[in-house]
């Protein structure tokens, strides 16, 4: 099984409230590899644009990047912490790749 490497990039709070991540894939792989993003988020926490369907990687490539923008609930309690969990499975529905972040609502 092929295992994928993504790095979290960057992380900016918006106001909205909403929240932009970017998410960077690298295939170090010699073949291409579809994959299926998938995301976890915290209760009442939703995807403004969802996530494509899936992606194609090139081998060897490093230049992927994806991106979740988050709408993030008004009721959120300043002063907390919530994860969001991103995975990449593969046809048949493993995970080959995934990545978590930590998001803190300032008070």
């Amino acid at each position: 099984m092929k295992h994928l490497r993504t790095l979290c990039l960057s992380l900016m709070l918006l106001y909205g409230p909403s929240l932009l991540a970017q998410v960077k894939i690298i295939n170090f792989t010699d073949e291409a590899i579809t994959v299926f993003p998938k995301a976890k988020l915290p209760n009442d926490w939703h995807l403004i644009f969802a996530l494509p369907e899936k992606l194609v990687l090139q081998p060897n490539s490093q230049k992927n990047f994806l991106t979740l923008d988050l709408a993030i609930p008004t009721a959120a309690a300043g002063g907390t912490h919530h994860r969001v969990d991103l995975s990449l499975q593969n046809e048949q529905g493993q995970t080959i790749g995934n990545q978590s972040f930590h998001v803190f609502i300032p008070i």
